[in-house]
């Protein structure tokens, strides 16, 4: 299947792109063939590139034993000169096929240095989201969004399939393309590639922050005013592994289109942009939990920090960047907090936590729970009564995590000044997270 003529309807392993004549070099010694590129999306989203050819056996063998990385990919009609990883060799007496993927992801190649008007994508790993969804001709009812912000229109939309495709995600987990998404510019002298660049490295965020996990489009493709081919973009950011993940995005009542402007307001402000993507970095990372909970909890202090930091001193100047490091942890996520009015009461739900906080009165309220629960984690006991206190912590780790991370994502949606309907992680009702609307008081 050719995915630059037919949209993705999940179940695929590979979508080719292109078929090109290509060499695969190093040093001195090369390969030549034909090189179809694909996107492969089982066992992980990747770019592939497969050379076959008549086979030099010598050559071959020489390929087998490099040791290096130092092996790299030419595609003369395109622009492409990269290093790649050997993924895998076959060959007989007549031809040999090589297998390859790039060292390095997404690549970029342009066709023309026509501006764009059009960009057509595929993402995978993303959710359904059902306020605004549509049917489709088939007459299944598919997610579906559209987003005006300044001069581009945006509509998020499920591919074709996408119900099957979803329930066999949560199944079997795994990779698919979930979601097509269309950007158009309604400014007459249309995008340069570097403008669509930028604009599709933050809508993986967006997305990713959204789904509460990595989430990534993995191929694109830009247009002039007369539909011809300006642009390619093959390969996918960071997705992960299809899986349940909590989130303040509640399918059926968030909306994106009230996240998006926010969101890339910050996006396309270059003193904020590179703060915001590492506070969403450590806050996926924390959510995936693949460190534990106890690593967890430590990304997601560091994430709060970081977000202090960026909010009080470099936003809003409030303290200089000396006293802000004179403080402690708790007092600097507590003024971001203060500032950013969200309430920092102990929810009922977190019963060992308030427990924690009737026990210790030094402690003062949820924020000072956190901490010290981290600092447990982190720093070794100074006597026998202070070890018992941690061991006591330990068994209250995932509801702080838990805590942490809905702190995080109403400090982010606050910046993004998003009004809208978010899931409250920190309380379970029937089994389910309640949806409610944001809880950060108005505006001063």
């Amino acid at each position: 299947m050719n995915i630059r003529e037919q949209e993705p309807a999940g179940q695929t392993n590979n979508f080719e792109i292109v078929k090109l004549k290509g060499k695969v070099c190093h040093g001195s010694d090369e390969i030549e063939g034909e090189c179809v590129v694909c996107v492969q999306v089982n066992p992980k989203p990747r770019v592939q590139y497969v050379l076959t050819g008549a086979t030099n056996a010598f050559a071959m063998i020489k390929f087998v034993l490099r040791d290096d990385n130092d092996i790299r990919i030419m595609l003369p009609e395109v622009g492409v000169n990269q290093q790649v990883f050997v993924k895998n060799l076959k060959s007989d007496q007549e031809k040999f096929s090589i297998s390859l993927t790039p060292q390095k992801e997404p690549v970029c190649v342009a066709y023309s240095s026509s501006m764009i008007f059009r960009v057509i994508c595929y993402a995978a790993n993303f959710v359904g989201f059902w306020k605004g969804s549509m049917s489709t001709e088939a007459g299944y009812k598919t997610p579906f969004c559209r987003i005006d912000y300044n001069d581009w229109e945006i509509e998020i939309s499920g591919v074709n399939n996408f119900v099957d495709i979803e329930e066999n995600l949560y199944r079997n987990e795994g990779y698919d393309i979930t979601h097509k998404i269309v950007l158009s510019t309604k400014c007459s002298s249309g995008m340069s590639s570097d403008a669509v660049e930028e604009c599709l490295d933050g809508i993986n965020w967006f997305l990713s922050f959204v789904r509460g996990m990595f989430s990534s489009i993995v191929y694109a493709a830009g247009f002039d005013a007369s539909r011809n081919l300006v642009l390619e973009r093959w390969g996918s950011f960071l997705v992960d592994n299809w899986k349940r993940m909590p989130s303040w995005f509640d399918w059926h009542q968030s909306e994106l289109n009230k996240l998006f402007p926010g969101f890339f307001d910050v996006w396309l402000n270059k003193e904020q942009c590179n703060d915001i993507r590492k506070v969403i970095y450590w806050y996926l990372r924390s959510n995936s939990a693949f460190a534990g909970i106890d690593g967890s909890l430590i990304l997601t202090q560091a994430a709060l920090e970081r977000l202090a930091y960026v909010c009080i001193v470099k936003q809003l100047g409030m303290v200089t960047e000396e006293h802000f490091q004179k403080n402690s942890a708790d007092f600097k996520i507590r003024l971001l907090l203060k500032t950013l009015r969200i309430p920092i009461d102990l929810d009922n739900d977190l019963v060992c936590l308030q427990k924690i906080l009737k026990e210790y009165t030094e402690l003062r309220d949820a924020v000072s729970v956190l901490c010290q629960i981290r600092n447990s984690l982190v720093h070794p006991p100074k006597n026998q009564q202070q070890d018992k206190k941690y061991e006591r912590m330990h068994d209250c780790i995932f509801e702080a995590w838990q805590l942490g991370q809905k702190f995080i994502e109403l400090s982010l949606l606050k910046l993004f000044e998003y009004k809208g309907r978010y899931n409250d992680r920190c309380k379970l009702i029937g089994g389910e997270y309640p949806t409610e609307d944001v809880p950060y008081g108005p505006d001063a």
